[in-house]
């Protein structure tokens, strides 16, 4: 018979090095200890509350257990982390240490006492009168800013969780502007979009979307692979596209080297041209990368190379420069193009115009 029960995790005592199968020794709204597995993901870590659904079981080895066959997050452990950044940022007088004996006092309860009952501040080892007071005062000053900012400082604790530093946690926060308050649902949801941020490669991203759960066989995985190719391995060889066979070499190499595969594939049963085209074709309609001529760009390097070929016919053609059309002019032209565009031209594009004006001269 299936039931519900809503529990604290207190530690997570084992889990699957390829599964999602956890061991979870919790306490259950009457403090009772139970021992609850299941398939969880990787939101349920310490101070996790949730709804399990499933039912007892009785283990011939391990005894009672609760088998969740399901589970709903009711107060993800982030919440209190990012209390405790809102604390340290409002009350710096109050110190790491400190802080963080408050939060983990108090746990969920901790806004509630702040806002009807502070004098409980006292009850924490280590906390005397002056930090309950400075506490007290600055929560009081600042309550209307936590209702705003809590979805800032969620975030922000989420993306720490993750292993992400201030520099990288800012750009996600610019990232996503006035919409953080959904931000970690949809990188839950789909890590790999944070490629489309600066400063977030491959490696990177992969290594998160591994640690929230997301299989190697995600589709989502293949196509941030491509952006991939198209905005970091092709402009490091020169190239401003590639072409479907192309990316299908870089992505096949890659799961040899790493030892890992893209949708159903494996190093014996590679992928084909088809699921490069497939996914290629969905990056288009989702207006990530563009395909001319059978030769597929991202965005940004397609606009730059129709943006360069016209500027520069343009400046080639301006009869007020043809008479100072040489070598020399060529390349103040190209220099002033990079800095008004900050794009670099590749070896060959730089070639092939000063040739034009070598054969003008």
């Amino acid at each position: 018979m299936m039931e519900t029960i809503k529990a604290t995790v207190s530690r997570v005592v084992f889990t699957g090095e390829d599964s999602g199968y956890k061991v979870l020794s919790a306490r259950n709204q009457a403090g009772k200890v139970v021992m609850i597995t299941g398939e969880f993901g990787p939101e349920i870590v310490a101070e996790t509350i949730a709804d399990f659904h499933g039912a007892y079981k009785t283990h011939p080895k391990y005894g009672h257990q609760f088998r969740a066959k399901s589970y709903s997050v009711v107060q993800n452990a982030e919440e209190l982390a990012s209390i405790k950044l809102f604390i340290d940022n409002i009350a710096p007088n109050i110190g790491e240490e400190r802080s963080e004996a408050i939060v983990n006092y108090f746990k969920k309860d901790l806004v509630r006492v702040l806002d009807e009952t502070p004098e409980r501040l006292l009850e924490v080892p280590g906390i005397g009168e002056v930090s309950a007071d400075s506490l007290t005062k600055a929560w009081t000053e600042n309550r209307e800013k936590w209702t705003i900012e809590r979805s800032v400082y969620s975030l922000r604790a989420f993306l720490l969780s993750i292993g992400l530093k201030e520099r990288r946690i800012k750009r996600v926060l610019a990232y996503f502007g006035g919409h953080e308050y959904d931000a970690e649902l949809k990188i839950r949801e789909n890590p790999y979009k944070l490629i489309n941020i600066e400063g977030f490669g491959f490696t990177t991203v992969d290594f998160i979307a591994r640690s929230l759960g997301i299989p190697e066989e995600s589709i989502e995985r293949l196509k941030a692979f491509i952006q991939y190719c198209l905005e970091i391995i092709a402009p490091s060889n020169g190239h401003l596209f590639l072409n479907i066979s192309e990316i299908l070499t870089y992505a096949n190499a890659h799961c040899v080297e790493t030892n890992t595969k893209f949708l159903a594939g494996s190093k014996e049963s590679p992928l084909s041209e088809k699921d490069i085209e497939n996914c290629v074709q969905m990056l288009v309609e989702e207006k990530i990368i563009t395909v001319d001529s059978d030769l597929v760009y991202s965005n940004k390097q397609y606009f730059f190379e129709r943006e360069s070929a016209s500027l520069l016919v343009k400046m080639m053609n301006e009869k007020s420069d043809l008479i100072f059309l040489n070598r020399e002019s060529v390349e103040n032209h190209i220099v002033r193009f990079e800095h008004e565009t900050g794009f670099t031209l590749s070896e060959e594009q730089r070639k092939a115009q000063i040739g034009r004006a070598s054969c003008r001269e």
